[in-house]
């Protein structure tokens, strides 16, 4: 055992709740660089009913023993002096939630002033909480804003990167924010609390931290769209002029659509993904395969019918030239399915596995969680 030796960065466990997986990873952040030290994931059982108690109680088990792995994986380390160097504790646990976790809304605030007045930043938060008010919550469990932004203040017709303190007649906000449980927040951050020994937890919107990847990593430009594809749920948001215009959700994801593809087969859960990988590859026999093939497209209609239901019930949300699809797996299913519904826009396809990776890895990630 080596004495004297500084350790050296910053301990930060992530913890990515989806609504069908959740990810465990313990990084070591550094100025130069962040390190993967551990990293494990945990399914959850199907999603009946989003508020249901049996799968909260799911969620939290899962989050315990993800959290206790990675605890104990550091201990190890630094029972056996193998990285003298590698600090002894977590610093900060950030933990990112999904829907249906938490509700997201983008919304743009419109107010005319009788005459000139003054913007200050305790204004803008004002009326941003003024709207919040009208989100209905449980009486017993208030809801709790996890993450919001602000992308752009328009102060008579103009935006303004420098608004602060200026006097306008009119100010419109574009903003974006994020909300869960009050309870749910609570009980998330005691149980990490009590295996990682701090009570610094951090929440984050895998919404807002989406919008962040696909215009700073993924070349995303000012205007594009994300189609987030989770296991029993989809997500998409919509970036117009480096801001974000619209964020909704369907209840059909890819474990959704392979349940739905089995019982119309009918098969087993496993064949059914067998049978969309082959569709997906261009190997499944049309003729030889007529009732699985005519299943598959089955699904895939059900599942663009609630795409465009969203799209086509908010007049926010105006398909952009470039979609990022996210899937894992059978990403290029869905992606498939957007580009037959809008042949004229780019779709992307990103694996779900290294788009969270090139999330947290990435220096804006780093700034966004260790300001």
């Amino acid at each position: 055992m080596l004495f004297g030796v500084k350790p050296q960065g910053k301990l930060i466990f992530v913890v990515d709740i989806q609504s069908s997986a959740i990810n465990g990873t313990l990084f070591l952040f550094t100025e130069a660089e962040s390190k993967v030290i551990f990293e494990t994931a945990m399914h959850l059982p199907p999603r009946t009913n989003a508020a249901s108690g049996r799968l909260i109680k799911s969620v939290l088990k899962a989050v315990s023993a993800i959290t206790l792995s990675a605890t104990r994986h550091l201990y190890n380390i630094s029972a056996s002096g193998q990285n003298p160097s590698l600090p002894k504790r977590i610093a900060e646990t950030h933990i990112i939630l999904s829907s249906p976790w938490i509700v997201s809304q983008a919304k743009r605030i419109d107010i005319d002033f009788e005459k000139e007045t003054s913007v200050t930043s305790g204004l803008v938060m004002n009326l941003i909480n003024k709207e919040r008010e009208a989100i209905p919550a449980g009486k017993n469990d208030p809801i709790r804003v996890i993450e919001q932004k602000i992308f752009d203040v328009k102060m008579n017709g103009y935006s303004l990167e420098k608004w602060e303190g200026r006097t306008a007649k009119t100010l419109s906000i574009l903003y974006a924010a994020s909300f869960a449980s009050s309870r749910m927040i609570e009980m998330l951050a005691r149980d990490t609390s009590h295996y990682t020994r701090t009570n610094n937890v951090k929440f984050h919107s895998a919404i807002l931290l989406s919008e962040i990847a696909a215009e700073k990593f993924y070349d995303g430009g000012s205007d594009f769209g994300i189609v987030y594809v989770h296991g029993d749920i989809t997500d998409v948001a919509i970036v117009t002029n480096h801001c974000l215009a619209f964020s909704g959700s369907f209840p059909m994801g890819y474990r959704t659509t392979v349940k739905k593809l089995s019982s119309l087969i009918p098969s087993d859960i496993q064949t059914a993904e067998s049978a969309i990988t082959l569709y997906t590859g261009g190997c499944l026999d049309k003729a030889e395969s007529r009732k699985e093939h005519s299943s598959i497209e089955k699904v895939s209609s059900i599942w663009k019918d609630q795409f465009s239901d969203l799209i086509n019930t908010n007049p926010q949300a105006i398909i952009p030239a470039s979609i990022f699809v996210v899937a894992c797996p059978h990403e290029e299913f869905f992606s498939s399915a957007i580009s037959s519904l809008y042949p004229k826009i780019g779709v992307k396809t990103i694996s779900s596995d290294s788009y969270a990776r090139d999330v947290i890895h990435n220096m804006e990630f780093r700034n966004h969680v260790l300001k």
